[in-house]
């Protein structure tokens, strides 16, 4: 059971919304499938909002979530910032005033973008 803990952590973090997503489904699935699964729900979420006409210009920028969870405001030009700005209302980055920073709004998104860029290979 510890193990399985550990690989929902893995997968999304802590956040409750998406535990509770994942432990409602293992009662009929295989928690190996459901994570499988979720994550693949995730990449599906980019993917829905990277194709857009701006789509070069958000795979730049989500591009540089892949090594590293986190980009500094100071790391941006004005034209990023509109793009980020918008990954934020939509749920995909959130950002962190304190230290002027976007992350992907958690680890699942942090997946689903790793997992978007494999599929562009």
């Amino acid at each position: 059971m510890k193990e399985d803990a550990e690989k929902i952590w893995e997968t999304v973090g802590g956040s409750m919304w998406e535990i509770q997503d994942i432990l409602s489904q293992v009662f009929h699935t295989p928690l190996e499938e459901v994570l499988l699964l979720y994550k693949k729900k995730i990449r599906s979420l980019i993917v829905d909002y990277v194709v857009k006409p701006e789509q070069k210009e958000v795979e730049k920028l989500l591009r540089r979530f892949i090594g590293s969870d986190a980009l500094s405001k100071e790391k941006i030009n004005v034209e990023e910032e509109k793009l980020l700005r918008d990954m934020v209302r939509q749920n995909v980055l959130y950002f962190d005033p304190t230290e002027a920073t976007y992350y992907p709004q958690g680890k699942s998104y942090h997946h689903g973008i790793r997992l978007y860029f494999e599929g562009k290979r």
